[in-house]
């Protein structure tokens, strides 16, 4: 695996610092590249997120694994994790996007089933 610097890699470096202060890369003989990080949500929690680097792919090079998530997020991790990104930094902003609403709609049915009782 080519663990050398790409230009792709700079710019998800620069976003990523900028906008995920806590998320760093890491580069191992396992895994190869990757980010990994805690992605703080809506409600101020906060899941452990890896953005793993697949080298050997001929489209989309990023995949997403949402560690340990919580009970409302089981489902989104199991979709997150099927997808693929064509950048560390649109797959951390998709899922930053896919997890609030998750959330925010769990919200507004909890609301929602209170109000009509």
């Amino acid at each position: 695996a080519d663990l050398g610097a790409q230009p792709e890699r700079v710019y998800d470096r620069d976003i990523i610092a900028e906008l995920y202060q806590d998320f760093r890369p890491f580069a191992s003989q396992k895994l190869g590249f990757y980010w990994r990080g805690p992605l703080e949500l809506l409600d101020g929690s906060k899941v452990q997120v890896v953005l793993l680097e697949d080298t050997t792919a001929h489209g989309p090079p990023y995949s997403v694994s949402l560690q340990q998530p919580p009970a409302v997020l089981k489902d989104i991790a199991q979709e997150l994790s099927t997808r693929e990104f064509p950048s560390a930094r649109t797959a951390l902003l998709t899922t930053e996007r896919i997890c609030n609403r998750a959330l925010y709609q769990q919200r507004c049915n909890t609301l929602e089933t209170k109000s009509s009782t």
